[in-house]
């Protein structure tokens, strides 16, 4: 937290030490190569719904992976491999 005044050159300090700066969709994109869930997106009441029955029923049935397609999909899109649904 700082004063609006502060900002420009605390960013500059910051873009000075290294830091790249990067809009909303790189920075999604980075988040989904790099596994980490966010809130609205993989962090939904669905998906703690889902924790909590794996912690309740002592399972995990399921296994989270990451994969790489050979072109870009919009949300939503059916992935298949080999003809099998896969999302």
């Amino acid at each position: 937290m700082m004063s609006p005044a502060a900002a420009p050159s605390i960013w500059k300090a910051i873009l000075a030490q290294g830091a790249v700066a990067m809009g909303s969709n790189a920075w999604n994109k980075l988040r989904v190569i790099q596994g980490r869930p966010a809130p609205g997106m993989e962090l939904t009441n669905e998906f703690n719904e889902t924790i909590a029955r794996l912690i309740t029923y002592d399972g995990v049935k399921q296994r989270l992976w990451g994969f790489h397609l050979s072109a870009a999909a919009e949300p939503g899109s059916i992935i298949t491999v080999d003809g099998k649904k896969v999302l």
